[in-house]
């Protein structure tokens, strides 16, 4: 049968254990059973049993508070363990807790406090104010704390019964929120952080009681795990201490995209409403949700202020913070506004060391002082680590050569100036170790071209996390295995919905390192840019829009010391006009061409001179065409004025090129197809009619070269084209003409007529059909007249022409007809006075028709037509 107690004492035995010894003296002087242990717990031993089994088995709680206390894990496992009853209806939930201030002038521990608390059960450390507080209090509390806790589940006394281990990962499924970029949780991977997942724990949930509002700031070097700190603390705590919804919120993000983060994070938040809600309505269903059940919102990666900026405010990335539970992390310490900030230190000796040897690096390998050694090498910071890990789990060097690398007193060798900036943020003399690590996982990672390649499209990416439209999922999934990623939790909606999609993110130590190694940087960031606008199935995003600050951030084109992207790309674009094939360094085309860089068309028409033309430089042409012509799959982007965020209808790249621009685009294409050799001509135009920005552009173009170049060039410059797009009336209808410069008549026939199955609103392929039948088949050919004339009224060749057809018919009133409409339109074509006399001479009109013959040889002396029909009528010959 265990032993019942009077009283328990907690206290920090550096700070408070004078004054708990007293206290403890003076209460069993006065006959009350009290226990305090005097034993110094090692940071990483479990919590001893026979503490927890005291602990439950008192009826008092005595703590001594100071700054200390709230900063040791055994002192807080004691202290959530005695606070557990709390969470019960009864009245006296707190009455077995008396808490004692170390110091009479830290009065300011009490915000360490629950609301509960802080209001009462204070006392100074007086050893007989304790015992005369202690006496009247026991008069009153009868049961042992296990007693009160009868018939709650409290996972704080269970899992300080089981020696301290923080709550396993949980399904957030039911909890509702906005976290796409969240990080995954390690589950039983998490290696020495369990006093930190309690001290936030304490600071969040314990202090804040049932209110919202409390906020916490975690601020370390990179690579210490910050993200996958808050994220463990969301997996763990956030379904049964904050029902009211989890919002994750990328504060690395360009303020566009932070907009659109925010807008979905509201959305999900108010139970799915579909209407946008405005600033106000947004606060009233967050109080409203705050009232439900607490809201938990992270802001990651706080960056720092630009220089000659103070520190940025919360709310821009959390407009409710008076009403939700806060958490952000952050790189630097600063004067960020919550209610308590901590730094989140490398892991302790012994946590690093079993992260370093768990399997399949065997621990025998290397006595435990040299694995101690090693693992501060690296500044004993988990993300390090990890890839210390692989580095000797692969095999990619032995932990012997390690430690000897260790070893040597050799400078850091000359760094980039991101990972230079980091020596005064990791811990003193281990970014020497951490560079080197990373060296050699790096040489592995360079025989694999392709890989080394997504790595670094990765490190460059602004936009994070990142998914697999970028970089292939088989590239991600390796990279991953190899500790250079961290998988990314979907959200609850997008799973149930069928679009569980996996992203990934890059931990900003190895980013920083792998933009110092790049090998072209320049290329990556054309990439980059190609993913952004939504080229080659990218991920157009609402930042396009954003010219200069948009675009230009998500590609990082500040690295390569420029401030624009097209002056980061034009390089590039000259490279790739003198280096065929560079396949990489062509995406540069195809972005300045959605950027509308003048600067780059005009050097790509200068290639495209006669005298210099090949293929590839057509290709690279083309590619600049189609990003001028291209049209972002979301026309609309988001923009917040401070106050609310709202939608701007105006399209993110402007629109997409008008007849005219394309025109006058597409003028140095055409002398190509008219003036270089075939060759390069068949080519420019197979390529027009491969890519969809260009398919509809090619036909026109052709069909303008009908009368320019020769019928066998234009013959087979349509039969290119329509090998690689049969379905292009344009192409049908040139390929038609041609055969008719060629005296073919009736593939001429055929080929409008293919022409128009495929486009039968095409009204010069109607009008070129009707002129072929005006001799064999009238009547057909007038109902295409009709159709040409149907789209284009003002059109002269089908006017004359369909009057020509009705004369053939004898249908002279409306022959007479369509002449007065195509004098309407021209009263100086010839032909059109000349189709009119001859209406009238049928109907029986001579001086009407004598006039028309007269104006039609004034306008054109000479007209065979006209002359005959004057000279019939002069001799007195019926009219013909």
């Amino acid at each position: 049968m265990r032993q019942q107690w009077d009283v328990f004492i907690s206290y920090s035995r550096s700070s408070a254990g004078e004054a708990a010894r007293r206290a403890h003296i003076a209460l069993e002087a006065a006959g009350f059973r009290t226990f305090l242990d005097a034993r110094d717990i090692p940071l990483d031993a479990e919590f001893p049993r026979e503490i927890a089994d005291a602990l439950l088995d008192s009826r008092l709680f005595l703590a001594f508070l100071d700054e200390d206390y709230f900063q040791k894990r055994w002192c807080l496992y004691e202290f959530q363990a005695a606070l557990a009853p709390a969470a019960t209806a009864r009245a006296d939930s707190v009455e077995h807790i008396l808490a004692v201030l170390v110091d009479e002038g830290a009065a300011s521990l009490a915000a360490h406090l629950p609301p509960i608390l802080a209001r009462s059960n204070l006392t100074g450390p007086d050893p007989e104010a304790i015992v005369e507080r202690v006496h009247a209090r026991l008069a009153r509390v009868a049961t042992t704390i296990v007693q009160r806790l009868e018939g709650l589940d409290d996972f704080a006394v269970r899992t300080l019964q089981q020696g301290g281990a923080v709550p396993p990962a949980a399904s957030l499924v039911h909890v509702p929120g906005y976290r796409d970029s969240m990080p995954r949780s390690l589950g039983d991977r998490l290696a020495g952080r369990a006093p930190e997942l309690w001290l936030l724990f304490h600071e969040l949930a314990t202090v804040a009681g049932d209110g919202a509002g409390r906020s916490c700031c975690i601020h370390g070097a990179p690579g210490t795990g910050k993200s996958q700190l808050a994220a463990e603390f969301v997996w763990r705590y956030a379904a049964r201490h904050f029902p009211g919804g989890v919002v994750w919120i990328d504060a690395t993000d360009h303020p566009a995209q932070t907009a659109l983060q925010l807008r979905r994070a509201i959305d999900t938040l108010s139970a799915g409403e579909a209407q946008k809600l405005a600033s106000s309505t947004s606060t009233e269903t967050m109080r409203a949700q705050a009232a439900v059940g607490r809201v938990l919102w992270v802001i990651d990666g706080v960056p720092h202020p630009a220089t000659g900026r103070g520190v940025p405010a919360l709310e821009q990335w959390c407009p409710f913070r008076d009403h939700v539970t806060l958490l952000c992390t952050t790189q630097r310490a600063r004067s960020i506004d919550v209610d308590v900030s901590f730094a989140l230190d490398p892991l302790p000796d012994s946590a690093a060391v079993d992260l370093l040897t768990r399997s399949p690096v065997n621990r025998a390998w290397l006595p435990l002082p040299e694995w101690s050694e090693l693992a501060r090498w690296v500044g004993r910071l988990p993300q390090a680590l990890s890839i210390l890990h692989v580095v000797l789990a692969s095999r990619m060097r032995s932990a012997r050569d390690c430690v000897s690398l260790a070893r040597v007193a050799d400078p850091v060798r000359s760094l980039s100036a991101e990972m230079n900036d980091l020596r005064d943020d990791v811990p003193e003399g281990a970014l020497r170790g951490i560079v080197e690590t990373f060296d050699i996982w790096y040489e592995h990672l360079a025989q694999d071209r392709e890989l080394r390649h997504a790595a670094h499209l990765l490190a460059r990416a602004r936009m994070n996390p990142v998914s697999e439209k970028l970089v292939p999922r088989g590239l991600l999934a390796r990279l991953g295995q190899r500790s250079w990623l961290s998988a990314v939790d979907t959200t609850p909606e997008e799973a149930a919905q069928g679009r569980p999609e996996t992203v990934w993110r890059l931990n900003d130590l190895i980013g920083s390192y792998l933009r110092g190694v790049s090998p072209d940087p320049a290329a990556e960031i054309a990439h980059l840019a190609s993913y952004y606008l939504g080229f080659d199935g990218g991920q157009s995003t609402v930042l396009v829009g954003e010219r200069h600050g948009g675009l230009d951030a998500l590609a990082n084109v500040s690295s390569l010391g420029v401030a624009t992207l097209e002056d980061a790309l034009r390089p590039l674009l000259l490279r790739a006009v003198d280096t065929p094939g560079d396949h990489e360094a062509a995406r540069a085309a195809e972005v300045l061409g959605a950027l509308r860089d003048p600067v780059a068309y005009q050097a790509l028409a200068r290639a495209l001179e006669p005298s210099s033309t090949t293929a590839w430089k057509i290709n690279l042409y083309m590619r600049y065409v189609q990003g001028f012509d291209h049209a972002p799959p979301e026309p609309t982007i988001l923009r917040d004025d401070g106050a609310t965020v709202t939608l701007d209808a105006a399209s993110l790249l402007g629109s997409a090129a008008s007849s005219q621009d394309r025109g006058a685009l597409l003028a140095p294409l055409v002398a190509v197809l008219e003036e270089a050799g075939l060759d390069e001509a068949r080519f420019a135009a197979g390529l027009m009619a491969k890519a969809k920005e260009t398919r509809a552009l090619v036909g026109p173009v052709l069909v303008r070269l009908v009368s320019r170049i020769t019928a066998d060039r234009l013959v087979q410059l349509t039969a290119t084209v329509l090998q690689r797009d049969d379905k292009s009336a344009a192409a049908w209808a040139a390929c038609g003409a041609a055969f008719n410069a060629l005296g073919e008549r009736d593939n001429a026939i055929a080929g409008f007529r293919v022409a128009l199955e495929h486009e039968p609103r095409f009204p010069w392929a109607q009008e070129q059909l009707g002129l072929l039948l005006i001799e064999s088949d009238p009547a057909e050919a007038v109902i295409h007249f009709d159709a040409a004339l149907t789209i284009e009224p003002r059109n002269m060749p089908g006017l004359l022409g369909k009057a020509s057809c009705l004369l053939l018919l004898e249908r002279w009133a409306e022959a007479g007809t369509t002449a007065d409409a195509a004098l309407a339109l021209d009263s100086d074509e010839p032909l059109a006075w000349l189709a009119r006399a001859r209406a009238r001479l049928a109907g029986g009109d001579v001086v009407a028709a004598q006039h028309d013959i007269d104006r039609a040889l004034a306008l054109q002396p000479g007209l065979e037509p006209a002359v005959r029909l004057r000279a019939a009528l002069a001799g007195g010959a019926p009219p013909q």
